[in-house]
């Protein structure tokens, strides 16, 4: 119906007045709406209603707007709507909708609507009550619910004023119509969504107005919501002072309607160093994508933000904010040294090369900035003195990572001589600028000088040698080496080693020398050509030159002139000899030249010349060309050992003097025998009583020559001395032969005989043989015997000396007559006295009556020879015993010492009444003291002194105690 939509039109003219309001503010917002159902009612007639697709069900019923009557002027007719019949409605009726599908909108920010405009009237009906209209969503599957609930009390559209008018089709004043809009639950959002009006009349049959509804629209909006990609743009490292490639965001619209972009523009803190590129897009379109772009271009150094700002009518990102990162970097070139020898700065560090060679050095160039680094390999370059001289071979590749490094390369390849500077400039984008690094590279090249350049011999005698020096020098910088070195010749008459490794390497400033010799086969002149071949490469210049060969012309004149050789028969030596005899060779004496030669002189010399003669020719002998005499040579070997000579023989041929010499030798031999030991039974001592010995000698042949050794015993005693075996084997240089002697003594003494070796080249070899036959030989010799009181008792010593061979038993002894008299009191020397030893035996004189006492000391022979029996006479004095055995006074007493006499030393007592001071001297018979026993103070009692005489002489000795006025005496006896 026009009305309608001429009221509706006016409701979408006011919201977009109110759009564009907003807009001035803020970005639009706009969803895309579709109509998924619309109904109007307008092709219904009575008895077509329902429409097709919609039904009803009820206790009243629906019928078109044609059915009712016209109350009022011009607002009756068709009106195109729906009429539900209240009055008759005495229960609940529903109006449904078609099934449509509204699955697309059920997501996220979509919406499902109904719109409908209603007609309701109130009118006196009311009175009986209200009447409801409930409208419902079904989603299909049995479920349903309520949209809304609207009631003729509340509701009416418009009211007949006297609620005595009711209308059967609706009025068509607009002003008479509402308008209801509802929005249906996602989850009913379906494909077979249905609407349903359902009129309730239950409650009040007839109670309420007619009720009309028109225009029902479904409708489906989806958020205009778009996407953008990426989220932020990272630059990364860009080079300061350069631009990058352009970045882009990439906005999305997967609606069907347009979304207009606003604006576009950067800030934030570096915003100057980004720039949008291109234009910025009015909108983006339907199902479709733009692009925003933005470019980096740094100044300075370090990180650097911003924000991209995007301004549209979105539902879901009306304001994007892109950060915009990047990094503003320049690259740093750094040159670091390869090896121990150059630096950063200095490339050929004491680097010498040869001229024509070349060497190849490199410096490690390094990129320690943060962005990448490219060296220019057109605005690199050598420059300085001596550019020509170098070669870049190898630019870094390009470019260079931060870290990374490459080599660059130059090669040095001298064409002069000395030092050659030049500079190696490398350019780069690097921040600071480009690199100078010294060339500093030297050439070197050897030299030869030859000297003297021309070789002349002169004259010199066929089969003679002459030779000289030649002095080859290298006054170059650089080593020398002979590669070649040759004598090119047809005739052999030049001799010349050549240089050997070692000697065809010379250093710089070094000169070595090498002999030329001439040796003329034939007379006449002689030529030949020494040719030496360097490492000296050519020249540098044009029509380069050969200044490394170099060639030394040689000359000679033969003349002819004999030549002496000698010779010696047999061995190079003589053979060996006894000293003392002769032993001959023969010599020749040689002339193998083309002339005569006569011999001058011949004479020995060397360190034994006199061991050598030689006879057969007499001095000058003249030898003709091609001839030889012989000589004979002889040596007598003076001494043993090598023996060395020689035959010194000059000669002369055509005033050409020459010589030759024989090398002499002899080796002398000496037979020798040497016995070990050298004496036999010199310390060997046996009884004659049957006991022999037996000794061995050992001949050692300390000769050159081997021999047999017979031998013998010889001598006044060899009838005591027996030899085995007679004869020896025979005996090798340096061997020895053993001969054993058994020595049986026959008589008391010494056996005096020789052992005689003897061999048919050598002296006899004595051996002296000294067995002694021995027996013990003693003899006694007694002290005086003391004179002794009666009763009183006495000491003396006899002594036994044995000046035998034999030790002699002295243990048994006997004193005849034994009755105590004379008493053995024991020995103070061994019992045994070995030969040429003594024992004395200390003897007591104990008399029983007054006068002479005489006994016989017998001491049988205990020794092997048992003859030498001892009996020693004994006589002694017995005395009346009128010497008290003490003397005392005042309190005082002096003991008699014992033993007395003695032999060493003896004890006396004495006694002092009180404490005292006292002295005691021993003096010899004149009244001389020999020594102070005692002095001092002593106490009161009983002493004893002993002492020592052994250092005095035997005799009588007087010992005295002085105490003031007292004074006592005693005699002792020492016998040694």
């Amino acid at each position: 119906m026009n009305i309608m939509i001429q009221f509706r039109a006016k409701v979408l003219l006011c919201c977009l007045a109110l759009s564009i309001l907003s807009l001035m503010s803020a970005p639009l917002s706009a969803k895309v709406t579709t109509v998924i159902m619309s109904q109007d009612f307008s092709s219904d007639i009575d008895g077509g209603f329902p429409p097709s697709g919609w039904s009803t069900d009820g206790f009243g019923f629906w019928y078109g707007s044609n059915y009712g009557i016209d109350k009022g002027t011009g607002d009756g007719g068709f009106n195109g709507s729906a009429m539900f019949d209240m009055f008759d409605n005495c229960g609940a009726e529903n109006l449904y909708s078609p099934s449509v599908d509204a699955s697309a909108y059920n997501g996220s920010g979509a919406t499902v609507t109904i719109d409908f405009d209603y007609w309701w009237e109130q009118t006196f009906y009311d009175q009986f009550g209200n009447n409801t209209v409930t409208i419902y969503a079904n989603d299909g599957s049995g479920n349903q619910i309520q949209l809304a609930q609207i009631s003729n009390s509340t509701d009416f559209t418009f009211s007949s004023g006297n609620f005595s008018e009711n209308y059967f089709d609706p009025l068509t004043d607009p002003s008479l119509w509402g308008h209801k809009t509802y929005t249906i639950p996602a989850a009913y959002a379906t494909s077979g969504l249905q609407i349903v009006f359902n009129a309730d009349g239950s409650s009040v049959c007839g109670g309420g107005g007619n009720f009309g509804v028109d225009n029902i629209v479904v409708t489906g909006s989806l958020p205009q919501n778009i996407t953008y990609a990426p989220a932020m743009l990272a630059f990364g490292s860009v080079l300061t002072g350069t631009q990058s490639e352009a970045q882009c965001v990439t906005l999305t619209n997967p609606s069907s309607v347009d979304v207009p972009i606003n604006s576009a523009s950067i800030g934030g803190p570096q915003s100057d160093q980004f720039t949008i590129s291109g234009n910025v897009p009015a909108v983006i379109p339907a199902d479709g994508s733009v692009n925003i772009c933005v470019v980096f271009a740094p100044i300075g150094v370090g990180d650097r933000t911003a924000d991209l700002f995007i301004n549209n009518n979105s539902d879901n990102h009306p304001l994007i904010d892109v950060p915009l990162t990047g990094h503003s970097s320049a690259p740093v070139i750094e040159i670091d040294p390869i090896g121990k020898v150059n630096t950063s700065t200095r490339l050929f560090k004491n680097t010498f090369i040869r001229l024509g060679n070349s060497v190849e050095q490199c410096l490690l160039v390094k990129n320690i900035g943060e962005a990448t680094l490219s060296v220019d390999p057109e605005a690199t370059f050598i420059g300085g003195d001596f550019p020509s001289e170098y070669t870049i071979s190898r630019i870094p590749a390009n470019p260079l990572v931060n870290g990374q490094s490459d080599t660059l390369c130059v090669i040095y390849h001298p064409t002069m001589e000395g030092s050659h500077p030049a500079k190696l400039f490398i350019a780069s984008n690097a921040f600071n600028g480009v690199q100078e690094v010294d060339l500093t590279g030297i050439g070197k090249l050897p030299k030869i000088v030859v000297t003297p350049a021309i070789v002349n011999f002169d004259s010199v005698q066929v089969g003679d040698t002459s030779c000289t020096q030649l002095t080859i020098t290298n006054p170059g910088s650089d080593t020398l080496i002979v590669a070649k070195n040759y004598l090119s010749s047809n005739e052999g008459d030049f001799h010349y080693t050549g240089l050997n490794d070692e000697q065809s390497i010379i250093p710089p400033g070094v000169s070595l020398n090498v002999s030329l010799c001439f040796i003329p086969l034939q007379r006449g002149e002689r030529e030949a050509r020494l040719t030496l071949v360097t490492n000296i490469p050519l020249t540098f210049e044009e029509q380069r030159r050969d200044t490394g060969t170099v060639n030394v012309d040689i000359s000679g004149t033969g003349v002819p002139t004999g030549n002496l050789s000698v010779s010696l028969s047999g061995a190079p030596t003589f053979d060996s000899a006894l000293v003392g005899t002769k032993v001959c060779r023969q010599a020749t004496i040689s002339n193998t030249g083309q002339a005569d030669i006569t011999i001058t002189s011949a004479t020995i010399g060397g360190a034994q010349a006199s061991d050598f003669s030689y006879s057969g020719i007499t001095i000058p002998v003249t030898i003709p060309a091609q001839s030889q005499i012989t000589v004979n040579i002889c040596a007598v070997p003076g001494a043993r050992g090598i023996r060395l000579g020689a035959l010194v023989i000059g000669a002369v041929s055509s005033d050409k003097t020459s010589g030759a010499t024989i090398p002499l030798g002899v080796f002398g031999e000496i037979a020798c025998a040497s016995p070990t030991p050298n004496a036999l039974f010199s310390d060997v001592t046996l009884p004659n009583n049957g006991t022999d010995s037996s000794l061995c000698v050992w001949i050692h042949n300390c000769g050159d020559l081997a021999a047999v050794y017979s031998a013998t015993v010889s001598g006044a005693a060899k009838a005591d001395y027996t030899v085995t075996p007679s004869s020896s084997a025979t005996i090798a240089p340096n061997d020895s032969a053993q001969f054993c002697v058994n020595f049986k003594p026959s008589a008391v003494g010494t056996s005096i005989a020789s052992l005689d070796v003897t061999t048919a080249n050598t002296a006899t070899v004595s051996v002296p043989l000294a067995g002694v036959d021995g027996c013990a030989i003693v003899a006694a010799v007694a002290d005086p015997v003391p004179s002794t009181g009666v009763l009183a008792k006495s000491t003396f010593n006899v002594t036994i000396n044995n000046t035998g061979t034999f030790e002699w038993d002295a243990n048994a002894s006997t004193v005849t007559p034994n009755d105590g008299v004379f008493t053995v009191l024991g020995l103070d020397k061994p019992a045994a006295p070995a030969a040429n030893g003594a024992i004395v035996v200390q003897m007591q004189f104990a008399p029983t009556i007054l006068g002479s006492a005489s006994a016989i000391l017998t001491f049988p022979n205990a020794g092997p020879c048992e003859n030498a029996p001892i009996s020693v006479q004994l006589n002694g004095m017995g005395i009346v015993n009128s010497v008290s055995q003490s003397v005392t006074g005042d309190g005082f007493s002096l003991d008699q010492n014992y033993p007395n006499p003695f032999v060493s030393s003896t004890t006396f007592n004495y006694s002092l009444p009180t404490e005292s001071l006292i002295r005691i001297t021993l003096c010899d018979m004149t009244g001389k003291q020999v020594k102070e026993l005692v002095s001092g103070r002593v106490s009161g009692g009983d002493h004893s002194v002993t002492f020592d005489a052994s250092h005095l002489a035997s005799g009588t000795y007087v010992y005295t105690l002085e105490c003031g006025s007292v004074r006592l005496s005693k005699d002792l006896v020492l016998s040694k």
